[in-house]
């Protein structure tokens, strides 16, 4: 009898010091369940438990980090960066803390999210940690301090494939292209399966289109959801007129992130340019509905609106580009607002615009354009000014300009056959990538309608 009370005492204390060091078992099974809860997707079941969990258990350092994370996933920044926060207070040692709190804050305050990573660092100097600063680094243009951080990362880890991408990017972006291909290739060595690294490097190598396909042909097979893949090559495809495979590309591309800007835009060209402009405008409306603050949108939307003669709606978005443009294009949207104008006879009113635009906007070859809409410059004279350079791609360049303006000119004064000679001189020229000789086949198409 006295043998087994012994035993029992054992165990029973045996007992006591586990419930003692686990403090809470209840708030440690919640905090479990909510783990598998947050890897199974389920990020409002993982927040509930682990607010259970807290409740029961104030001082869970992990269980605020963890709660954090699901609240980041989720969109709530601001209750990510408070739980981040209530986790260091509790364990200041929490380096990972610190580090998601520093992405957190990165996306409004990178000067704080350097700050923590640098606490980060202090408490664990891993290559990740060392990452992420110098990630943030690059986002403020810090060039050299980024690229450092990155040298301490792979010192940390050598075969830190993420750090090789990042200091390769701030080599393309300073012109050290062998440099950041050396960095792309060992990061392929270490892992060959790397899409992003292909890619990567393909884009590295842009002067050679038919290594950059390779590559970006690779990337692909490597991971056939990459849609920067895509896209890229769409953009090749386009370069290179194969329109239907550039299609095919973006399509791809836009499957894969609907919200891809720039892929919607690049469609939306390649079909103006296959005479598809109403699917064209329809790639620009969604585009805007994305972002309204993509000012290049609406002169590509502008200029697909000119080709239908929408004159009221070109015009709207020419004006929308010329309240944010920055670009010398904002000269061509000054010259088309002209047409717009002139083409709804507001011909008085439309070269007093253009006079007073280019008044502040001399000396350029978009100026010696206006200078002949507004009557001040005789076809022959803008003829001789397009061809007075020695670069003779400039010069058919500049024709091919010259050529569609003067045509427009004598096309809204009624002159249509003289017109239509001009439109013809302008696809001579050859220039099909110019948004002009678009505009001239398709007043030729309009003018061969009975």
């Amino acid at each position: 009898m006295k043998l087994k009370f012994s035993i029992f005492a054992l165990a029973f204390c045996c007992l006591l010091v586990v419930l003692y060091s686990i403090k809470n078992p209840i708030g440690q099974v919640f905090s479990g369940q909510a783990y598998v809860r947050q890897n199974a997707g389920d990020l409002d079941g993982a927040i509930k438990n682990y607010s259970r969990a807290i409740r029961l258990e104030k001082k869970q350092a992990n269980a605020y980090y963890n709660r954090g994370l699901a609240k980041s996933a989720k969109g709530d920044s601001k209750g990510a960066i408070e739980d981040y926060s209530r986790a260091v207070e509790l364990d200041p040692g929490l380096s990972m803390a610190y580090r998601a709190r520093g992405m957190e804050r990165l996306k409004k305050d990178p000067e704080e999210a350097i700050k923590d990573f640098s606490m980060a660092i202090l408490r664990d100097p891993s290559a990740e940690n060392y990452y992420c600063r110098g990630y943030a680094k690059s986002e403020q243009s810090k060039w050299e301090e980024a690229s450092a951080d990155f040298d301490l990362a792979l010192k940390a880890d050598p075969r830190y494939v993420t750090a090789y991408l990042g200091r390769a990017s701030i080599k393309t972006f300073k012109g050290d292209i062998q440099g950041a291909k050396a960095d792309y290739g060992r990061a392929l060595e270490i892992d060959p399966q790397n899409a992003t690294a292909r890619y990567a490097r393909a884009m590295a190598s842009s002067t050679n289109l038919t290594e950059v396909v390779s590559e970006l042909d690779q990337a692909i097979r490597n991971d056939p959801t990459l849609a920067e893949a895509y896209y890229a090559r769409g953009n090749i495809k386009t370069r290179q007129h194969k329109w239907e495979e550039a299609l095919t590309d973006y399509n791809r591309a836009l499957e894969l992130k609907p919200r891809m800007i720039e892929a919607l835009m690049q469609r939306g060209a390649v079909k103006h340019r296959k005479g598809q402009t109403l699917a064209a405008i329809q790639d620009y409306d969604k585009a805007v509905e994305i972002n309204p603050n993509v000012n290049q949108i609406y002169l590509a939307r502008g200029q697909s609106h000119s080709a239908l003669q929408e004159w009221a709606a070109a015009l709207k978005d020419y004006r929308k580009y010329c309240e944010k443009g920055t670009t010398t294009n904002v000269d061509y949207a000054a010259i088309n607002i002209w047409i717009c104008r002139a083409r709804q006879n507001e011909g008085a009113a439309a070269t007093a615009e253009l006079t007073a635009y280019f008044t502040g906007h001399p000396g350029t070859w978009a100026a010696k354009v206006a200078k002949h809409l507004e009557g001040n410059l005789t076809r022959e004279e803008l003829i001789k000014e397009a061809q007075a350079t020695s670069d003779d791609t400039i010069k058919q360049q500049q024709l091919c300009e010259a050529y569609y303006y003067t045509g427009v000119k004598k096309l809204i004064a009624g002159e249509k056959e003289s017109a239509r000679e001009d439109f013809k001189r302008c696809i001579d020229t050859e220039v099909e990538d110019f948004v002009e000789y678009d505009y001239a086949r398709e007043e030729l198409r309009r003018m061969a309608k009975p």
